[in-house]
């Protein structure tokens, strides 16, 4: 066995192992992604549900508060995002530098 074929043999395997790792990693945060989304479509679908029976019925009462509390989650979670990634700050601040001019 020369040098070549076991530096190649090292080098394949290392590329290997690595590939290996990323596809676990991609996976795992793919995975994250699709249960937090299917989670929030879940809370949008159920209530678009109640609407459409209590419309079908003849029973529209509900249809104002429904869409009021999900509105309201819809803007919390927005202010949550915004929040959590500190932009509001960076708003700030742009908003204050047109205010100078």
């Amino acid at each position: 066995m020369n040098v070549y074929s076991i530096i190649s043999a090292i080098a394949n395997g290392l590329v290997n192992g690595l590939t290996a790792l990323f596809n676990i990693i991609t996976a795992g945060i793919l995975s994250s992604v699709q249960s937090v989304l299917s989670g929030f479509g879940l809370m949008i679908k159920s209530p678009l549900n109640t609407w459409a029976y209590d419309v079908a019925n003849g029973n529209g009462i509900s249809i104002p508060i429904v869409f009021t509390v999900i509105f309201g989650v819809s803007i919390f979670i927005v202010l949550l995002i915004i929040d959590i990634y500190g932009a509001e700050k960076d708003i700030e601040e742009g908003l204050g530098g047109l205010m100078d001019l």
